[in-house]
């Protein structure tokens, strides 16, 4: 009850006093990381499945992100007419249950009441997490256009989390690796978090390093030139340039950087 009331305070705040509904922004970079923690702790999309639901807007040709918690997913076609924020690339995220969880002659204790196979994952019956992906918002004419059983309209890409009994969609294979290559589709974007070693190796073999190993904008630890081509022609000899690696202490922050106490201690 609460989380639609506040729904609905949200939208009148837009109409009446040109308040727009609330985001939160975040690097593209940590999509999976906050994702996972919603499905598995946001309280409103779980009680109000298929009727409540988080929408991640992408921003900055898709570098950036913002979320919209708990909007009304009937509302969807008219997104930036509701909220004041403007959409075209989305995923939704809401719960919901299989199309043949209950009804009518179902045996809701039947021998193949649950899946636990993440292949089959679009099988689900019990309550579980949903994410449609759309390349451009759905209009209202589509709004209207049944999709089977579904409560939204043909997405572009959809994925369905296996159910679980105790509601607890944390687990590595299972849960978040398919949907880390869900969102690695959708976004055209490397989203493994990689160490130290494992940077250095594709650095070395691929001659640049994943996405992630950067450390931000002004400090790239594993600061690589692209490997060169062929650039003179010197005696009848091909002349090449060798690829320059900057993994020096100057292209680490200082704040990551050991003290000289800390080296002495551990080369003593």
């Amino acid at each position: 009850m609460s989380s639609t009331v506040r729904a609905l305070h949200r939208l009148l705040e837009w109409r009446h006093e040109g308040q727009r509904w609330p985001v939160t922004s975040y690097a593209t970079r940590d999509l999976l990381n906050v994702l996972v923690r919603r499905m598995n702790e946001a309280s409103a999309p779980y009680q109000m499945s298929a009727y409540l639901a988080d929408i991640v807007v992408f921003r900055d040709d898709g570098e950036t992100f913002e979320l919209l918690q708990e909007f009304p997913v009937r509302l969807l076609a008219r997104l930036e007419e509701m909220t004041g924020r403007e959409a075209e690339e989305v995923i939704v995220h809401l719960m919901d249950y299989g199309p043949d969880f209950s009804g009518p002659d179902k045996d809701t204790f039947r021998e193949d009441r649950a899946v636990g196979d993440p292949m089959e994952a679009h099988r689900s019956n019990f309550l579980h997490p949903i994410f449609y992906y759309y390349k451009k918002l759905p209009i209202e004419t589509e709004m209207l256009m049944n999709w089977g059983k579904m409560p939204l309209p043909r997405p572009t890409r959809v994925h369905h989390v296996l159910e679980d009994f105790l509601t607890d969609w944390t687990a590595q294979q299972s849960h978040i690796l398919p949907l880390r290559r869900f969102l690695e589709f959708v976004t055209r974007r490397d989203l493994r978090h990689h160490h130290a070693h494992s940077c250095l190796t594709y650095a070395l073999t691929n001659g640049h390093p994943p996405p992630l190993c950067s450390l931000g904008s002004s400090h790239n630890v594993w600061s690589i030139h692209t490997l060169a081509s062929p650039q003179t022609q010197t005696s009848g000899e091909t002349e090449y340039v060798s690829p320059t690696i900057n993994l020096t202490s100057s292209a680490v922050p200082s704040s990551l950087r050991p003290s000289a106490a800390t080296l002495a201690s551990a080369t003593s």
